[in-house]
Protein backbone atom coordinates (compact mmCIF):
# COMPACT_ATOMS: atom_id res chain seq x y z
CA UNK A 1 0.00 0.00 0.00
CA UNK A 2 1.49 3.36 -1.04
CA UNK A 3 -0.13 6.62 0.07
CA UNK A 4 0.46 10.14 -1.26
CA UNK A 5 2.94 12.00 0.92
CA UNK A 6 0.38 14.64 1.88
CA UNK A 7 -1.86 11.95 3.41
CA UNK A 8 0.75 10.31 5.61
CA UNK A 9 0.46 12.80 8.47
CA UNK A 10 -3.15 11.93 9.22
CA UNK A 11 -2.58 8.22 8.65
CA UNK A 12 0.28 8.18 11.16
CA UNK A 13 -1.01 10.63 13.75
CA UNK A 14 -4.77 10.79 13.17
CA UNK A 15 -7.00 13.53 11.79
CA UNK A 16 -6.46 15.62 14.93
CA UNK A 17 -2.72 14.90 15.19
CA UNK A 18 -3.38 13.18 18.51
CA UNK A 19 -4.35 9.69 17.47
CA UNK A 20 -8.00 10.66 16.90
CA UNK A 21 -8.48 11.13 20.64
CA UNK A 22 -9.91 14.64 20.11
CA UNK A 23 -8.58 16.25 23.30
CA UNK A 24 -10.10 19.54 24.51
CA UNK A 25 -8.61 22.77 23.13
CA UNK A 26 -5.54 24.06 24.99
CA UNK A 27 -6.15 26.68 27.65
CA UNK A 28 -3.32 28.95 26.58
CA UNK A 29 -3.59 31.99 24.33
CA UNK A 30 -2.19 32.04 20.81
CA UNK A 31 0.64 34.56 20.46
CA UNK A 32 0.56 37.08 17.64
CA UNK A 33 4.09 36.39 16.44
CA UNK A 34 4.91 33.84 13.80
CA UNK A 35 6.93 30.84 14.92
CA UNK A 36 9.98 32.21 13.11
CA UNK A 37 9.67 35.58 14.85
CA UNK A 38 9.31 33.84 18.21
CA UNK A 39 12.48 31.81 17.63
CA UNK A 40 14.39 34.98 16.74
CA UNK A 41 13.14 36.81 19.85
CA UNK A 42 14.00 33.92 22.16
CA UNK A 43 17.45 33.50 20.63
CA UNK A 44 18.26 37.14 21.38
CA UNK A 45 16.65 37.04 24.82
CA UNK A 46 18.50 33.88 25.89
CA UNK A 47 21.74 33.78 23.88
CA UNK A 48 23.61 30.45 23.90
CA UNK A 49 20.96 28.87 26.15
CA UNK A 50 18.34 27.54 23.73
CA UNK A 51 18.39 24.06 22.24
CA UNK A 52 15.85 23.53 19.47
CA UNK A 53 14.55 19.97 19.02
CA UNK A 54 12.40 19.97 15.87
CA UNK A 55 10.45 16.75 15.37
CA UNK A 56 8.86 17.82 12.08
CA UNK A 57 9.83 19.73 8.94
CA UNK A 58 12.38 22.51 9.49
CA UNK A 59 10.33 25.30 7.90
CA UNK A 60 10.09 27.58 10.94
CA UNK A 61 13.77 27.29 11.82
CA UNK A 62 14.84 28.07 8.27
CA UNK A 63 12.48 31.05 8.16
CA UNK A 64 13.91 32.31 11.46
CA UNK A 65 17.41 32.07 10.05
CA UNK A 66 16.41 33.95 6.89
CA UNK A 67 14.67 36.57 9.03
CA UNK A 68 17.76 37.10 11.18
CA UNK A 69 20.98 35.26 10.19
CA UNK A 70 22.57 36.38 13.48
CA UNK A 71 20.67 33.70 15.39
CA UNK A 72 23.11 31.11 14.00
CA UNK A 73 25.58 32.42 16.58
CA UNK A 74 23.00 32.57 19.37
CA UNK A 75 21.33 29.13 19.34
CA UNK A 76 23.10 26.62 21.60
CA UNK A 77 22.23 23.57 19.46
CA UNK A 78 19.68 22.13 17.06
CA UNK A 79 18.86 18.44 17.50
CA UNK A 80 16.84 17.28 14.51
CA UNK A 81 14.63 14.22 14.34
CA UNK A 82 15.04 13.61 10.64
CA UNK A 83 17.16 12.26 7.86
CA UNK A 84 18.38 8.91 6.67
CA UNK A 85 22.07 9.00 5.86
CA UNK A 86 23.09 5.35 5.64
CA UNK A 87 19.72 3.61 5.68
CA UNK A 88 16.62 3.61 3.43
CA UNK A 89 14.03 6.35 3.82
CA UNK A 90 10.53 5.92 5.18
CA UNK A 91 8.62 8.09 2.68
CA UNK A 92 10.70 7.25 -0.39
CA UNK A 93 13.57 4.86 -1.01
CA UNK A 94 16.03 7.57 0.08
CA UNK A 95 14.13 10.20 2.09
CA UNK A 96 12.88 10.48 5.67
CA UNK A 97 9.48 12.13 6.04
CA UNK A 98 10.34 15.24 8.08
CA UNK A 99 13.11 16.26 5.69
CA UNK A 100 11.08 15.31 2.62
CA UNK A 101 8.22 17.65 3.53
CA UNK A 102 10.45 20.73 3.32
CA UNK A 103 13.82 19.81 1.82
CA UNK A 104 14.68 23.43 1.00
CA UNK A 105 14.32 24.41 4.65
CA UNK A 106 16.36 21.40 5.73
CA UNK A 107 19.21 22.30 3.38
CA UNK A 108 19.22 25.88 4.71
CA UNK A 109 19.48 24.59 8.27
CA UNK A 110 22.26 22.12 7.38
CA UNK A 111 24.24 24.83 5.62
CA UNK A 112 24.20 27.34 8.49
CA UNK A 113 27.12 27.70 10.87
CA UNK A 114 25.52 26.50 14.09
CA UNK A 115 25.72 23.22 16.06
CA UNK A 116 23.41 20.64 14.47
CA UNK A 117 22.88 17.01 15.46
CA UNK A 118 20.95 14.74 13.13
CA UNK A 119 18.96 11.98 14.86
CA UNK A 120 17.74 10.10 11.83
CA UNK A 121 16.41 6.71 10.86
CA UNK A 122 19.97 5.41 11.16
CA UNK A 123 19.37 5.24 14.92
CA UNK A 124 15.62 5.63 15.46
CA UNK A 125 14.95 2.32 13.71
CA UNK A 126 17.41 0.62 16.07
CA UNK A 127 15.37 1.41 19.17
CA UNK A 128 12.01 -0.35 19.28
CA UNK A 129 9.32 0.18 21.88
CA UNK A 130 7.80 -3.28 21.98
CA UNK A 131 4.43 -4.25 23.42
CA UNK A 132 5.99 -5.61 26.63
CA UNK A 133 7.66 -2.25 27.26
CA UNK A 134 4.39 -0.48 26.54
CA UNK A 135 2.47 -2.57 29.05
CA UNK A 136 5.14 -1.99 31.68
CA UNK A 137 4.93 1.74 31.00
CA UNK A 138 1.14 1.80 31.29
CA UNK A 139 1.38 0.52 34.88
CA UNK A 140 2.48 4.01 35.92
CA UNK A 141 -1.13 5.13 35.36
CA UNK A 142 -0.31 8.84 35.45
CA UNK A 143 -1.92 11.48 33.17
CA UNK A 144 0.97 11.50 30.70
CA UNK A 145 1.10 7.74 30.31
CA UNK A 146 -2.70 7.54 30.12
CA UNK A 147 -2.70 10.01 27.20
CA UNK A 148 0.03 8.02 25.45
CA UNK A 149 -2.01 4.85 25.92
CA UNK A 150 -5.00 6.50 24.24
CA UNK A 151 -2.99 7.91 21.36
CA UNK A 152 -0.88 4.84 20.69
CA UNK A 153 -3.35 2.59 18.78
CA UNK A 154 -3.48 4.96 15.79
CA UNK A 155 0.31 5.01 15.63
CA UNK A 156 0.51 1.23 16.04
CA UNK A 157 -1.96 0.69 13.20
CA UNK A 158 0.35 2.54 10.84
CA UNK A 159 3.42 0.57 11.86
CA UNK A 160 1.50 -2.69 11.72
CA UNK A 161 0.20 -2.02 8.20
CA UNK A 162 3.40 -0.64 6.69
CA UNK A 163 6.08 -2.54 8.62
CA UNK A 164 4.31 -5.55 10.14
CA UNK A 165 5.64 -4.77 13.62
CA UNK A 166 2.78 -6.44 15.47
CA UNK A 167 2.17 -3.62 17.92
CA UNK A 168 5.81 -2.57 18.33
CA UNK A 169 6.83 0.94 17.22
CA UNK A 170 10.03 2.64 16.17
CA UNK A 171 11.36 5.30 18.52
CA UNK A 172 11.56 8.44 16.37
CA UNK A 173 10.74 11.69 18.21
CA UNK A 174 11.63 10.34 21.69
CA UNK A 175 15.12 9.53 20.39
CA UNK A 176 15.72 13.19 19.58
CA UNK A 177 14.56 14.19 23.06
CA UNK A 178 16.76 11.47 24.57
CA UNK A 179 19.72 12.86 22.64
CA UNK A 180 19.04 16.32 24.07
CA UNK A 181 18.90 14.93 27.61
CA UNK A 182 21.80 12.48 27.38
CA UNK A 183 23.91 12.73 24.21
CA UNK A 184 26.25 10.02 25.54
CA UNK A 185 23.60 7.47 24.49
CA UNK A 186 24.42 8.18 20.84
CA UNK A 187 27.51 7.64 18.74
CA UNK A 188 28.08 10.36 16.15
CA UNK A 189 30.26 11.11 13.16
CA UNK A 190 30.79 14.58 11.74
CA UNK A 191 30.44 15.59 8.12
CA UNK A 192 28.75 18.24 6.02
CA UNK A 193 25.19 17.26 5.10
CA UNK A 194 23.42 18.23 1.88
CA UNK A 195 19.70 17.81 1.21
CA UNK A 196 18.45 17.02 -2.29
CA UNK A 197 15.79 19.57 -3.22
CA UNK A 198 14.53 18.32 -6.56
CA UNK A 199 14.00 15.22 -8.66
CA UNK A 200 13.32 11.65 -7.70
CA UNK A 201 15.65 11.80 -4.70
CA UNK A 202 14.11 14.94 -3.15
CA UNK A 203 14.58 14.94 0.61
CA UNK A 204 17.63 12.69 0.60
CA UNK A 205 20.19 13.59 3.28
CA UNK A 206 23.71 13.09 1.95
CA UNK A 207 26.76 13.09 4.21
CA UNK A 208 29.85 14.37 2.43
CA UNK A 209 32.18 12.10 4.41
CA UNK A 210 35.22 12.99 2.30
CA UNK A 211 34.33 16.69 2.09
CA UNK A 212 34.35 16.75 -1.69
CA UNK A 213 31.52 19.23 -2.28
CA UNK A 214 32.94 22.44 -0.91
CA UNK A 215 33.02 24.38 2.33
CA UNK A 216 30.00 23.67 4.55
CA UNK A 217 29.92 23.30 8.36
CA UNK A 218 29.92 19.81 9.83
CA UNK A 219 26.78 18.20 11.22
CA UNK A 220 26.92 15.65 14.05
CA UNK A 221 25.28 12.59 12.51
CA UNK A 222 24.01 9.90 14.87
CA UNK A 223 25.23 6.57 13.52
CA UNK A 224 24.63 4.24 16.49
CA UNK A 225 22.68 4.22 19.74
CA UNK A 226 22.52 2.59 23.14
CA UNK A 227 18.93 1.44 22.67
CA UNK A 228 18.56 -0.01 26.15
CA UNK A 229 19.74 3.29 27.60
CA UNK A 230 17.26 5.27 25.51
CA UNK A 231 14.37 3.05 26.60
CA UNK A 232 15.42 3.30 30.24
CA UNK A 233 15.54 7.10 29.96
CA UNK A 234 12.07 7.21 28.37
CA UNK A 235 10.64 5.06 31.14
CA UNK A 236 12.32 7.15 33.83
CA UNK A 237 11.01 10.43 32.40
CA UNK A 238 7.45 9.17 31.97
CA UNK A 239 7.03 7.31 35.24
CA UNK A 240 8.97 9.27 37.86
Amino acid sequence: MILPADMLGTVVHGDDGMGNTNPPPPKGKVITQSAAEFIVEMAHSYPHEITLVPVGPLTNIALALLLDPQIAGLIKEIIIMGGAVSTPGNISPVAEANIYHDPHAADIVMAADWPVTLVGLDVTHKTIINTAFQQELFKADNPTVTLIQRILPCYQNFFNEFYGLGGDIYTHDPSAIACAIDPSLFQTRSAPVYVETQGRCIGQTIADWKRQWGDRPDVNICVDVNSEGVLALIKECLTK
